[in-house]
């Protein structure tokens, strides 16, 4: 009764490039930092080598006390003309910066931690549904430390699979059949957060009276976009490597998470539930499955143990 019937044309596809146009979009990258230096080189790196599409990075040094961020910064905006950098003078936390930012954005756009890796061809995939789909509100990749778009456990906060580099594993993500796995959420996630313009300009973006320094600013964007009829997908053919380097010690985000759990669900009391339903019914668990399979067998083989539970040498050495 456990066995499922698989049939790999379901979930896998030829990948095909050409179908992901940004149909002349400059996108913006919208980069809060906060101190996070020993993330900085990889983010940049990957961006300026995997992004192909049209971009303009917009960069928000919030009041860094690392005094090795700024000139860092500055020194790797050299090389992007159209960027934009604001530099704080006071800390004003992720809300702020980040809706400063959005006062720069003229289309589509994205956000991105400093903690994180993208792999070859990313943006297309993750702006494809915002671009090329109606009304969709936000687009969040697969990850290893995402809640409810963690790879390869579901809702945890994973090492990155196996060891592997972000374009390795993503070569795995990159093959899936999107267009039966994009899955409805209650929330995208925002360490890697594609977001459609044109319902900002009608709902606005973060309500910073609410959520502070942050913590749930998007939870509650999410829900507003779905009040207004407004969808929020897992990109299932795409995965970003999130080191969950994070701006808060892990006591001040406990209390923020606290505090604002509580503001969320007094601004949408069905938000608990319909993050429920979605845990319960796990859309993605045997697409994971057959992905963790798929990157298994990529870095090290995959081994097939045919067995019985009858006792003698051979269950030892397979429970060994």
């Amino acid at each position: 009764e456990n066995l499922i019937e698989i049939h790999p044309g379901h979930y896998f596809t030829t990948f095909n490039k050409e179908k992901y146009t940004l149909k002349g979009i400059t996108v913006d990258i919208i980069i809060p930092v906060y101190n996070g230096y020993e993330f900085l080189e990889k983010l940049f790196d990957s961006v300026e080598k995997n992004t192909t599409s049209d971009y303009r990075l917009i960069v928000i040094n919030d009041c860094s006390p690392d005094e090795k961020v700024k000139p860092y910064l500055l020194e790797r905006l050299e090389k992007h003309p159209g960027a934009i950098f604001i530099d704080h003078e006071e800390n004003q936390g992720f809300l702020k910066s980040v809706n400063e930012a959005y006062t720069y954005v003229s289309n589509h756009f994205l956000l991105l931690n400093t903690d994180t890796e993208v792999p070859k061809f990313w943006m297309e995939r993750l702006m494809y549904p915002i671009i090329h789909m109606d009304r969709v509100a936000s687009t969040t990749p697969f990850t290893n430390s995402g809640e409810i778009a963690s790879f390869p456990n579901f809702v945890a906060d994973n090492e990155i699979f196996n060891g592997m580099k972000v374009n390795d594993l993503d070569e795995v993500f990159r093959d899936v059949n999107p267009q039966d796995f994009y899955a409805e959420v209650p929330t995208g996630v925002g360490f890697c957060m594609g977001v459609n313009y044109t319902l900002t300009k009608e709902i606005g973006m973060f309500v910073e009276d609410t959520f502070g320094k942050g913590y749930g600013e998007e939870n509650d964007w999410c829900q507003r976009a779905i009040q207004k009829g407004y969808r929020n997908f897992i990109v299932p053919n795409l995965f970003v490597y999130h080191k969950h380097g994070g701006s808060f010690t892990a006591e001040e985000k406990r209390e923020l998470l606290k505090v604002n759990a509580i503001k969320l669900l007094d601004r949408h009391p069905n938000y608990g539930k319909d993050v429920n339903k979605y845990i319960q019914n796990d859309p993605h668990n045997t697409l994971r499955h057959m992905l963790v399979l798929m990157a298994a067998d990529k870095k090290v083989g995959t081994h097939l143990v045919f067995d019985h539970d009858l006792g003698g040498g051979a269950n030892i050495y397979a429970n060994e």
